[in-house]
């Protein structure tokens, strides 16, 4: 009997234990446990279509950066999920994928797409849900709207022009004829290279849409026009084909062209007909990763042929590495995973040595790069201008 009441008075006991609230836990046991959770980072641009070497080493630049930041331990104690949506080259579809990364998949930041019209047409939605994004794209127009979560990895078009006019000016050219892609970026370059080029009359501007594949119409009233060189301003893609189109309707003068002359398969394309293409670009891809004089860029050029086997097919790769640079930064000094604090350690950035130089956003607000160079081809290679032959 009495092991009987003792067995009841130890559950009794037990019992009222349980149910006496415990003493307060100290503020070290109290702090609530670190998060494992991986910070989700949005990728959206032309992985198909028309464009899609270029979307593709833009996609690999970020992804680069992200993967060295996963093998150092990751940012704040989280490492980084990498997801990428495919915009297939049209403004419709990045909308869709902006919407999929925001709402579907939870980003915190985006790495954007390299088609100015697509971050025109995004801007509201990244705005509306504070999404940081970080962009590519050359167009000066998109920076000039007051998007609040949207800035650029690189020059825009307008310091391309701006350093061709400072180069070409002594040169005796006085008049051009241009040919443009019929979208915001083509027409906001045009229309730079109008207002940089104020000493060349311009004598012929001729308009086509991306995915033309004949140009010979508006070359031939370019040439007939009687310029001292001829202009274009498209995507990397056609530059090769146009070059071969002007050579071939017997134009034998200079051409200047986008930014996007960098991209390698022009030569592939073109061959001696790209030789006479000047440009303005604040870099460009070399054939082996040795040829690059730059450090930091040839360092860069070899973890990306180390990584993907091969060397960028654009100079995106470029873009894009620097993209997910400024992405990361703010995000360390921020020091949480807040959008509206990322957002202001991006506005504060003005020390931040990337790829494309020192990026400083607190001057620059949208733009955090402001200078340009100016290059030809010389036998198919990229060198640096040096005038015009006679």
């Amino acid at each position: 009997m009495k092991y009987k009441r003792l067995i009841s008075f130890i559950i009794l006991a037990a019992l009222f234990t349980a149910c006496t609230p415990s003493e307060a836990p100290t503020e070290e046991e109290a702090a609530p446990l670190v998060s494992t959770e991986p910070i989700k980072v949005g990728f959206f641009g032309p992985l198909t279509g028309p464009t899609s070497q270029a979307g593709q080493a833009l996609m690999r630049g970020s992804e680069l950066r992200f993967e060295e930041v996963n093998a150092a331990g990751g940012v704040l104690g989280h490492q980084i999920e990498y997801i990428t949506c495919d915009d297939k080259s049209t403004p419709e579809e990045a909308v869709k994928c902006v919407q999929k990364l925001i709402n579907l998949d939870g980003v915190l930041v985006i790495a954007g797409s390299l088609h100015s019209p697509h971050l025109m047409a995004t801007g509201p939605i990244l705005d509306e849900f504070k999404v940081p994004t970080v962009a590519s794209g050359t167009s000066p127009t998109w920076c000039q709207q007051g998007f609040q979560y949207l800035w650029r990895s690189l020059p825009n078009a307008v310091q391309a022009t701006k350093a061709l006019a400072e180069t070409l000016e002594e040169t005796g050219l006085k008049k051009m004829a241009i040919l443009f892609q019929n979208d915001d970026y083509g027409i906001s370059g045009a229309e730079a290279l109008k207002e940089s080029l104020t000493f060349a009359e311009t004598v012929a501007y001729e308009a086509y849409n991306l995915g033309d594949k004949d140009w010979s119409g508006q070359i031939i009233k370019m040439i007939a026009s009687e310029p001292d060189f001829l202009a274009v301003w498209g995507l990397g893609d056609d530059l090769g084909p146009i070059f071969n189109q002007m050579r071939g309707l017997g134009w034998t003068g200079p051409i200047v062209g986008a930014e996007g002359s960098t991209l390698p398969e022009i030569v592939d394309i073109a061959g001696d007909n790209v030789n006479g293409v000047i440009f303005g670009a604040l870099y460009y891809i070399p054939e082996k990763a040795e040829d690059m004089a730059n450090p930091q860029i040839r360092a860069f050029l070899e973890k990306y042929e180390a990584r993907y086997g091969e060397m960028p097919a654009s100079d995106n790769a470029y873009r894009g590495y620097d993209a997910a640079t400024v992405l990361i930064t703010a995000i360390e000094r921020a020091g949480v995973l807040d959008p509206e604090k990322i957002k202001d350690a991006i506005n504060g950035i003005s020390d931040l040595e990337g790829l494309a130089g020192t990026f400083n956003y607190a001057e620059g607000g949208c733009e955090g790069i402001m200078t340009s160079r100016v290059w030809e081809y010389e036998d198919q290679k990229i060198v640096p201008f040096d005038g015009i032959e006679e």
